[in-house]
């Protein structure tokens, strides 16, 4: 064989081999890394698996937040509890002979503070605790709720009479001691179960219901009275503001408000050429001549009236509320006074 002849052939075997071997060399690495990724990436995966199994998932900086969130959340609901349970009223442990005479302590205060106010109350007027007036005794572990009916009756009472509503019709409250209704069912949320039990043990046929509203959380209670008063426009509002401001928590459940003005007469309009009805002819007086109203004032809107020396008089607000004011309401109003439990202070 020529290896002069064929030295282009050997060259090429040559690199050729050389190429071989490098290409095995980097297959054999990148192999044997490959292998290793794999082998690790399933060695992480499996242990993301048995991390994800696990309740809490075990990171110590979520465990961390999850504590510090958990903390501040139950600072935050005593601290909510305490500021609605400030000032609240709480039953004194009496013997039941006492209830009469807190009853007509409580009876002066309000006649009192009706005087003040111009109230109207009934004769003999008992506030729903009619059997008490006449001398009956409740029995011992009546007293602690009637207690809590009592000042619930006297805030409410408080706050309509000092907004000066016209009369009072009837005060009822929830008759406990005749009351035989079952417990709501079912369980729902703190405010939610508020909204739902109230209606349960709301109104009846024969007045309010005697069961005790009670949170299904056991966070609060409240108490139902219900006062029908004869009132003006003006004193609604201002009820409805007074038992706002009350220091107890008080939630209107229920208004309803009847319009007792009867309605003007409907006239019969005049056919032309005739006399309406309830109208005589006879000589006209002279007219006071109106002013005219400038371009400024009729830009502005201002109404004005005329006098009978033709001076502008600007017309009051009063005056431009033709319809509503003087109306006389009856209106019925059902507020629940809210108290807060002592076992309101455990976890939320």
């Amino acid at each position: 064989m020529n290896i002069r002849r064929n030295l282009s052939l050997v060259v090429g075997l040559i690199i050729t081999l050389v190429l071989i071997a490098a290409a095995t060399f980097f297959l054999v690495r990148y192999a044997v890394r490959y292998y290793q990724v794999t082998r690790d990436l399933a060695a992480e995966q499996g242990r993301l698996d048995q991390l994800n199994r696990r309740s809490p998932f075990p990171n110590e900086e979520n465990i961390r937040r999850l504590e510090e969130n958990s903390a501040k959340l139950d600072s935050a609901f005593r601290k909510l509890v305490s500021e609605l349970s400030r000032n609240q009223y709480e039953p004194p442990p009496i013997e039941p002979a006492r209830f009469p005479q807190e009853l007509r302590r409580m009876n002066e205060r309000l006649r009192a503070l009706a005087q003040t106010g111009g109230v109207t109350l009934p004769a003999a007027f008992a506030y729903g605790f009619d059997r008490y007036f006449k001398g009956e005794l409740p029995r011992k572990d009546e007293v602690p709720r009637l207690l809590t009916q009592l000042n619930a009756v006297e805030s409410v009472c408080r706050a309509l009479f000092e907004a000066g509503i016209g009369e009072v019709a009837k005060i009822e409250r929830q008759t406990f001691e005749q009351a035989t209704a079952s417990s709501p069912a079912g369980e729902t949320g703190a405010m939610g179960s508020y909204v739902a039990l109230r209606e349960a043990v709301g109104s009846s046929r024969d007045g309010l219901s005697g069961e005790e509203g009670r949170d299904t959380s056991g966070l609060f209670a409240w108490e139902r009275v219900a006062v029908e008063f004869v009132t003006k426009e003006a004193g609604l509002w201002a009820a409805l503001n007074g038992l706002a401001r009350l220091p107890a928590f008080v939630a209107v459940s229920s208004i309803t408000v009847t319009n007792e003005t009867p309605r003007p007469p409907l006239k019969t309009p005049a056919r032309e050429g005739e006399t309406p009805a309830g109208i005589v002819r006879g000589p006209v007086a002279p007219v006071a001549p109106m002013a005219r109203m400038t371009p400024a004032e009729a830009e502005m809107g201002i109404p004005f009236g005329a006098t009978g020396t033709g001076q502008k008089q600007p017309v009051t607000r009063e005056e431009r509320i033709v319809a509503g004011r003087d109306e006389v309401l009856r209106v019925r109003i059902q507020a629940d006074v809210l108290r807060f439990l002592k076992t309101a202070q455990a976890e939320p």
